[in-house]
């Protein structure tokens, strides 16, 4: 085995990347340091690798964290507002700490490699792909053996219960790893694209995921997983135009054809073994009328946040109490903050944007790349999360290994701006 080329200097934020990574991907991980270590193990764990990257070189790299951040925060101190209000109590404060650095840690770690440690890319891709196959492999496994496991980690609240705690020992995904996987399957028809890796080696990976989906029963993970999966039978060299065309006709298809697609669904519904995944099926295969009176209320929830920002679209409802529907992350930020929350978004989301994905404009094939950011949006609009590690941090990773790091100077210069 080829030894990794890693300067002794590098190794302490190394291995802290590493288990950070894999934290955030293996239940089990988060399973120990919650029942044998703490959880102020890990907050003590980013925060000695926080101050490994930042003050590396001194109140040069301290100013350039600071300045690359500070944008950032508006979203945070916005955030702190809607979960403390005016309380400023030390604990609140901490904790609120502690958010922002999981928020934002990943995107400067990703800067302090590509920026300064090249070397580094290659062991934390690898970290990174073997956790999310091995994390798959063994939820899915369990998930035949217990089908609503999952559905029940993303719904309980209690992080102390029993059949919580033991699916986090087994090792099984919920909620954030499905989709973390998910919005990060782009990138493997990308590297068969790119001639990176087989055409077997992609549609094993693609299997797997699949399977994880369906055992984990999330309808718009689904849905969302086909509609990428389109991409394998798209040209090599697919550009934000061909993309930008793509969506346009699929709407527009999807109104004039929809009782094509109605059918399509229904007959979906009727043959998949979930009975979870076919109920909400069935549910959008009525359109508007059919999530409208669909039992989750999904349309209802949605058009809650929509009706606050309608009212307040420039102060949003927050002032005034005003409700949300707690379902979707961009519509219940809009709905509470306004035009501010706009903004606080986009400057969040452009940032990262030029970052780590606009130096790929000029590449063949950077219509896939641009796939990955907007199906992130979309996630964010149609459920909750903001997945700022992966599009921070995990992509850009995965996407210097995918290119042997030939972008890893244009990213550097474009960081430097």
């Amino acid at each position: 085995m080829k030894k990794l080329n890693i300067n002794k200097k590098e190794l302490p934020a190394g291995v802290l990347i590493g288990i950070m990574v894999i934290y955030s991907i293996m239940p089990i991980v988060g399973r120990f340091f919650s029942d044998i270590l703490s959880t102020y193990a890990y907050m003590l764990m980013l925060l000695v690798l926080t101050a490994l990257v930042v003050f590396e070189k001194g109140m040069k790299t301290i100013e350039y964290f600071v300045l690359l951040i500070l944008p950032l925060l508006l979203w945070k101190v916005l955030e702190y507002f809607g979960g403390y209000g005016l309380s400023f109590s030390v604990s609140d404060i901490i904790m609120w700490g502690y958010g922002v650095l999981l928020d934002f840690l990943p995107v400067i770690v990703a800067v302090y490699i590509m920026k300064n440690h090249e070397r580094l890319v290659k062991p934390i891709a690898v970290v990174l792909f073997v956790a999310c196959v091995v994390t798959a492999l063994t939820s899915t496994i369990y998930l035949y053996v217990e089908p609503d496991a999952a559905r029940f980690l993303a719904t309980t609240y209690e992080t102390d219960d029993p059949r919580f705690r033991l699916l986090g020992w087994m090792n099984v995904g919920g909620y954030t790893e499905v989709y973390t996987m998910l919005l990060l399957y782009p990138l493997v028809i990308y590297a068969f694209k790119r001639k990176k890796i087989h055409a077997v080696t992609a549609i094993a990976i693609a299997l797997i995921l699949l399977f994880f989906i369906l055992r984990s029963q999330y309808t718009i993970a689904l849905l969302l997983f086909m509609v990428t999966s389109v991409l394998f039978f798209t040209k090599k060299n697919l550009t934000s135009k061909n993309v930008w065309l793509m969506l346009g006709i699929s709407v527009v298809l999807i109104f004039v054809l929809w009782s094509f697609v109605s059918a399509g669904l229904e007959l979906l519904a009727k043959n998949i073994e979930s009975k979870e995944i076919s109920n909400r099926l069935m549910m959008l295969s009525g359109g508007v009328d059919g999530l409208a009176h669909g039992e989750d209320r999904r349309w209802s929830i949605y058009w809650m946040s929509l009706n606050t920002i309608f009212r307040y679209p420039l102060i949003g409802g927050f002032w005034f109490g005003a409700k949300i529907g707690g379902h979707s992350f961009l519509l219940d930020f809009f709905a509470n903050w306004g035009i501010l929350g706009a903004f606080a978004m986009f400057v969040v989301y452009r940032k990262i944007y030029n970052m780590f994905y606009k130096p790929y404009r000029h590449d063949e094939g950077f219509g896939y790349i641009l796939w990955i950011f907007l199906q992130t949006l979309f996630l964010s609009l149609v459920n909750t999360g903001v997945w700022i590690a992966v599009i921070g941090f995990f992509v850009p990773i995965l996407l210097c290994f995918i290119e042997n790091k030939r972008d890893i100077k244009s990213i550097r210069l474009k960081i430097k701006e």
